[in-house]
């Protein structure tokens, strides 16, 4: 029976060194292909999250330049409340800036939302807040 000598490795019949060695370089390629695989995902990561963050910044750097100034003597506020800035800006965008409703067909509405409450089973309370809520909003 002929043997075979490998690094590290007791004396084994020939036949089965053949398949000792195989089997250690396919975990040598399995090995160094997983590291590839490992290095190119953590690759890829660094590269979108980078990507990601510059994205984030030319946002952040976006918003905080005055792209719409904030015109002083166009909006009057003579209540006691203040006016976030974000509003002040969509306002002074003008009437035309946003679609204009019309007639709000209020009935059909109404009776939308009766049917709606006349199909669901919840308590009476709760029916009749969604109303006040409803009555609220149409008005």
């Amino acid at each position: 029976m002929t043997c075979i000598n490998l690094q590290n490795v007791v004396m084994v019949p020939l036949k089965y060194s053949i398949l000792i060695l195989f089997l250690y370089i396919y975990h040598k390629i399995f090995s160094e292909a997983m590291n590839f695989i490992s290095n190119m995902r953590a690759h890829l990561i660094r590269t979108y999250s980078a990507r990601l963050s510059r994205k984030f910044d030319l946002l952040i750097s976006k918003e905080k330049s005055p792209r719409n100034p904030i015109r002083k003597s166009w909006l009057y506020n003579f209540t006691d409340v203040t006016i976030p800035i974000n509003v002040i800006k969509i306002l002074q965008l003008g009437p035309k800036f946003c679609h204009q409703f019309g007639n709000i067909p209020r009935e059909k509405i109404i009776s939308d939302l009766e049917y709606s409450l006349s199909r669901i089973s919840s308590r009476d309370e709760t029916k009749l807040e969604t109303r006040k809520r409803m009555a609220g909003l149409l008005s």
